[in-house]
Order: structure tokens, then sequence, then C-alpha cells
């Protein structure tokens, strides 16, 4: 009611803040227009950047994508003219970016069961030493991917999703990120039934946690997650206690890599720089993004920063690339890999999600679903093949992939096969244009 009658003169909003009735609307700005959040990817399929712009043109307004690492789509928009940049030459405070180094851990002889190198212990020590703060960065919450059993070689799994479920050793529970589901913990093996044979595997913030605290049992450590931080509230008292020096070392996943700004904070470790979203259509783009946005929390203020990566692969172009902080030269070579697959920006993709409960009744939609394929020069159509998640939230999963040439109407090719179908009640379908996620 307020946004309609014009009593509010800036509204700060998430996705849905988009379709508010606006009295007199005049600008709208993007934050960190690169970031995936802004695909919903459940219900109505949409990008809420792309939505913010199609409003603007709408309205006739200026629209302002910000971003320190914009997305390759936003970036081959300023090419081809249609946007236009402006570069902030200088940082915050006139502080310059802070060094970055690599610890190659094929040589960085780290102890058996543990995470952090030598390297990086030392130079942690030495910036408490100064009254300073230290941040390593963990992308993974909880404490171990998943728990492995050394007898029969299975993993404890989601019984709605086909993914490991998640230790979350402080809250005795093994989770699951995708549908919720949760367990306690026990040492029985949920498939062999065998006693104190499951070990953990991969290392979350929790995990990190207890090594840190081994080493420096004396010093004030904190974990910052979403399992830690579920609210505006708690944030801002989390922002005020790190800003009041009442921690060392903070262990982050994500969700501390922007947006703040600790003055005492010199030193930003990634402990495992080798992650990536292996189900993810801009997996690159998105690791070297939250990498390098991660790495500029550090001396932000008045003292200086440094970074240090932990990786198994420091040839790597993206490990390049970030050590010679030049996301020019790892958009360019990025760039060259989507044109020599016509991927988006330089192609068009429209994945369609094929789910049902019944196993037996998606098979057979699929196998109608591929005899009504159309045929085209200019494109192609993919699949079907299970999707990467193959169930997920108790549903079986499919997946075709429509890709074409930039000057094919690839949703006309899409509405006209997909119109074509004998609708069954079971079975679900999802429209997905210019997908980000391929799980």
């Amino acid at each position: 009611m307020a946004a309609g009658n014009g009593n509010l003169k800036v509204i700060i909003g998430a996705r849905s803040a988009l379709f508010l009735p606006f009295n007199n609307l005049g600008l709208i700005i993007v934050d960190e227009e690169h970031d995936s959040s802004y695909k919903q990817e459940e219900g109505v399929i949409y990008n809420a950047r792309d939505m913010a712009v199609v409003r603007a043109k709408l309205h006739n307004i200026p629209i302002l994508l910000c971003s320190a690492t914009p997305s390759l789509e936003t970036l081959n928009n300023v090419n081809i003219k249609k946007y236009s940049l402006f570069k902030l030459q200088k940082r915050y405070n006139q502080m310059v970016m802070p060094d970055i180094t690599v610890v190659d851990m094929k040589e960085s002889g780290v102890k058996k069961d543990k995470y952090l190198s030598e390297v990086m212990l030392d130079k942690i020590t030495k910036t408490l030493a100064k009254k300073e703060q230290a941040l390593l960065f963990v992308n993974k919450r909880g404490y171990a991917s998943a728990l492995y059993c050394r007898s029969c070689g299975e993993k404890e799994t989601c019984p709605n999703c086909s993914v490991s479920l998640v230790e979350h050793r402080s809250k005795k529970l093994l989770s699951c990120h995708f549908c919720g589901f949760s367990k306690k913990i026990s040492n029985i093996c949920s498939t062999c039934k065998e006693e104190d044979t499951l070990i953990s595997m991969g290392a979350g913030v929790e995990r990190i946690f207890d090594e840190v605290k081994e080493y420096y049992p004396d010093k004030r450590i904190v974990i910052l997650s979403s399992d830690t931080i579920n609210s505006h509230k708690k944030a801002m008292e989390m922002v005020k206690q790190i800003n009041n020096y009442e921690y060392d070392i903070l262990i982050g996943t994500q969700i501390i890599s922007k947006g703040y700004n600790f003055p005492l904070l010199t030193f930003v470790g990634i402990v495992d720089a080798d992650f990536s979203y292996s189900l993810d259509l801009k997996s690159s783009e998105k690791t070297w993004q939250i990498l390098y946005q991660v790495a500029g929390r550090a001396g932000r203020d008045k003292l200086a920063g440094e970074v240090m990566l932990q990786s198994y692969d420091v040839k790597n172009a993206l490990i390049e690339s970030l050590i010679k902080k030049d996301y020019d030269l790892f958009i360019q070579k990025e760039n060259d890999l989507r044109k020599s697959l016509e991927f988006p920006p330089f192609g068009k993709l429209i994945a369609v999600i094929v789910s049902s409960k019944n196993q037996q009744e998606l098979e057979g939609f699929c196998k109608q679903l591929e005899t009504l394929q159309p045929k085209g020069e200019k494109f192609e159509i993919l699949g079907p093949a299970n999707a990467p998640i193959f169930l997920l939230r108790g549903f079986f999963r499919k997946r075709f992939l429509i890709k074409s040439s930039l000057s094919v109407n690839i949703q006309s090719i899409a509405r006209k096969w997909l119109l074509d179908l004998q609708g069954v009640s079971s079975i679900k379908i999802q429209i997905d244009v210019d997908p980000i996620s391929f799980y």
C-alpha cells in the first residue's frame, strides 16, 4: 500500500519487490548483479536481475547493475553497446586490493587429517600477534560433506533425494541441504548395520573450527554460516561483536563473502580454492566471483590486507587470474570457452525438467517427448538424461536441453514441442529459460 501511494521514497527488497505496485518509480539498483540468488528456480522460474531490466524499460527509467565482478552476460551487453559501463577506479578508503599468494597443497606437507598448511598457520599466528583478525573461508556448512562406511563403502544418504547427508556435529544431526530432512547421528551404518565404521569426508566450517581450536586454544573463534546467522538481527549483532574485537578468528562460508567491512580484518585464508559448482553452467565464473569477493574482505580500512589460497591445482587458469587480480584475463578465457560451446551469452539454452513420483511413468513420458522432438539445423535437443540429482524431494527427474544459436527463436521451438504433448497428471514439467543450475 505504501509503495502504491508513493509514501515510501526508497524501497530495499528481495526478488519479489520487483512486483510491487510502484506509484512513481524513478530508478532501479540491482546490487551484486552477478549473484545467482537472483534466479528463482522453484515455482515460477525467473531471473530477477533480468526482470529488473525489463521493468526499467517499461517505465523508461535508468537501472544500475552493480558488481565488483560483473556477470559474463552483463559484460557482453557492454561489449555490444547495449549497456554503458562505469568503473570505480579506487577501492573504499583509497585502500589497495590485498596481495594474493597461493599454497601448493601437494607440496605443503599438511598433517594427516588436517586441512591447514604450515604456511597458512604461520600467517594466522603473525596476524594475531599484531592484534588483528583473520578470516578462514570454507565453502561448506556443517562438519563434513558426508559420512562414509569403510565396511560396505556406502554413504549415509537422504531418503527423499539422491544426495549425501551433511554431518552437523554441533547439532548431532545428519541433514539434507535440499529437502531439509534430518536424523540423529548414529555410529551404525544404515546400509550394512555395522557399528563404528562411519568416517567423515570433506571439511565444513565446524571441522575447520575444531582444527583451529587445537592450534589456538586461547583465541576467540566464531563460525559464520547460515546455521549460526539465521536472521538480520543476529547478523547485526555478530557484525558489532566482530567490529568491537570480540573475536580473533572468523570461520565463514560465502555468507561472509561480501557487504561487510571489518576494520581489523587483515588476513583472509581460503582453505580450499579448488571448490566449484559442478552442477552449474557458470561453475568457474561463480567460483572466481566468490573467491575474489572473499579476498576483498581483507584490508578494507586503514590496515593493509593479505590473502592466501590453498590449492591442489595451482596452475589452473582461474587460480592464475586470481593471483594477478585480473578479472579481464579470466573473463577472456571463459568467453572463449563459452563461444566454442555456443553457450550463453553466445548461444541460447532452455532446460526442460520432467519429474514424477512414479519412475516408470516418467520413463514412458520421456520416450513420448523424445519421439515428438522437433528437428532443425540451428538448434538441437539433448536428452533425455537422468538429472545429476535424480531423486529430489521424492520426485524422480529427467532433463532435456534445447540448445541453439542466437538467431533462433528458441522459446517458439519449446512452445510448439510441448503443446503437442498428451498431459499426464502425475508428471510435472518445468521450463527453465537460460538455466544456471543443472542439478
